[in-house]
């Protein structure tokens, strides 16, 4: 899948992101079991994806690992068959996205909690300010580096007043990172 990065209107990257031949660690549960899907985060301890950038020539090889609370790079490669690696093509690699999208596909049934599946769930009453839905979202969205608060206010519609008050009662019970 191609990813294109825009930052203020601008194109800034695009990348290709694969498996790479080493297969992915030992998968470990993360955030609360929904008891209304009984669907469970789960993430591989660690993972090694391949980035192509075409317009920028360069291949890099980038392994992550879950700490527990957060998905970090244990090791980056950058490599170029035709030129040298100069520090502007560096400033272009977008690493945060890259890093959200490595690990979304490292997630299994990551697609769960994307938005394109928002009107199935919102119609068989999946999501609400109640639901450990929102919580797993909010893991997601966490551990990926992403933004899930803007990812719940997105997801649901709701201001971000709205989000934060359902946030405050998921940190109070535990569902969700301090």
């Amino acid at each position: 899948m191609l990813f294109r990065v825009c930052h203020n209107g601008l194109m800034t990257s695009n990348f290709r992101i694969s498996k790479s031949d080493k297969p992915d660690g030992f998968l470990v549960p993360f955030g609360p079991l929904d008891p209304d899907t009984g669907w469970q985060l789960t993430i591989p301890k660690t993972f090694t994806r391949k980035v192509w950038y075409e317009h920028l020539g360069l291949d890099v090889k980038i392994t992550c690992t879950f700490t527990g609370q957060k998905v970090e790079i244990r090791s980056l490669s950058v490599n170029s068959e035709d030129q040298e690696v100069t520090s502007r093509a560096l400033t272009q690699l977008s690493l945060p996205e890259v890093i959200h999208e490595a690990t979304l596909s490292a997630i299994p049934d990551s697609d769960k909690w994307d938005l394109s599946n928002k009107k199935k769930r919102l119609e068989f009453g999946l999501v609400d300010s109640k639901s450990l839905f929102v919580a797993q979202l909010y893991w997601l969205e966490h551990v990926s580096s992403g933004t899930p608060r803007a990812a719940i206010m997105e997801y649901l519609n709701a201001p971000r007043p709205t989000v934060n008050q359902w946030l405050r009662e998921f940190k109070k019970f535990g569902y969700i990172p301090n």
